[in-house]
């Protein structure tokens, strides 16, 4: 998860092709619901360069999955994390669908796919009040159209 405003980066990165979608929370509602979890950690992460390393305070192994290398620190990485004594091979997160705010599909997604998928979202109770767009970063609309606007003045 993160706290950083959209990138390419995350996109190409963690979400790579037509089928990404970023579901963006509520934190404090999502939170809430994980302050009840037993065995669930979150919060941010902390970035430290590496001759600052030794004098992280670690204060047991616990800290350990919130901190990374500072050469990561655009990501503004938000984890949640689950640990146990028992092996599992899954945990549900708890949450509820207030939790979430929107639903981002791809931006590259092909726009006619894009409006089946939200028309099908939106078909679903749970997600028919929920925002869901698609993606403007690599085409944006507004961005090209002021662009074009400010070349013509130059150009005029």
């Amino acid at each position: 998860m993160t706290e950083a405003s959209e990138t390419f980066h995350h996109w190409k990165i963690f979400a790579d092709g037509m089928d990404g979608v970023c579901i963006e929370f509520h934190k404090d509602r999502l939170e809430t619901h994980l302050r009840n979890a037993v065995g669930v950690e979150f919060g941010l992460v902390e970035y430290v360069k590496l001759d600052q390393i030794a004098e992280v305070e670690l204060g047991g192994a616990s800290k350990l999955p919130f901190i990374k290398r500072a050469g990561y620190r655009d990501e503004k990485e938000y984890r949640i994390i689950y640990g146990s004594e028992q092996e599992i091979y899954r945990y549900d997160v708890p949450f509820t669908p207030e939790c979430i705010n929107r639903i981002i599909l791809s931006p590259f997604l092909p726009i006619d796919l894009a409006d089946a998928t939200k028309k099908t979202l939106k078909a679903i109770e749970v997600c028919k009040d929920k925002r869901v767009i698609k993606s403007h970063l690599i085409n944006s609309e507004t961005w090209q159209r002021r662009w074009t606007r400010r070349l013509s003045d130059k150009t005029s």
